[in-house]
């Protein structure tokens, strides 16, 4: 694959019209405003900081790079271990059915572009979107 095609294809990842149903999903935004913690711009913007720093910079991030590298060496233990790792770190049964949601999603996608190693994540019990993320990233 020439190296424009492959980044075409993953800034078409990133794109948020990527059709995975990521649009549907807020990461618990709703009870956040239910709950009163975001009731304006700036607790709106904290609340958002705090997801930033406190999700991503400590779990999403390490653990992508950990999924990125086992891809990367062909390890399929380390690719379950740490996919089980995050989707267990998805404190609530909806954040889990979230995950799950977008990553076999993202399998269905994946697959119908030819990514053969996508086809066993599409019905997968645990799936997280990361890891068909760092695949594709990997192979293309």
């Amino acid at each position: 694959m020439t190296d424009n095609l492959a980044l075409l294809r993953l800034l078409q990842l990133v794109s948020p019209s990527l059709p995975v149903g990521a649009y549907a999903y807020s990461q618990g935004l709703e009870y956040a405003l239910e709950a009163a913690w975001v009731q304006d711009e700036s607790s709106a913007r904290d609340w958002i900081f705090g997801v930033l720093q406190h999700g991503l910079t400590y779990l999403d991030v390490p653990v992508f790079a950990r999924l990125h590298q086992a891809w990367a060496s062909n390890n399929t233990d380390s690719v379950q271990y740490w996919n089980h790792y995050l989707f267990a770190a998805r404190e609530s049964a909806e954040l889990q059915q979230e995950e799950q949601h977008l990553g076999r999603a993202l399998a269905r996608l994946l697959y119908n572009q030819g990514m053969v190693a996508a086809q066993s994540w599409q019905h997968a019990d645990r799936v997280c979107f990361a890891t068909l993320f760092t695949l594709a990233a990997v192979c293309w």
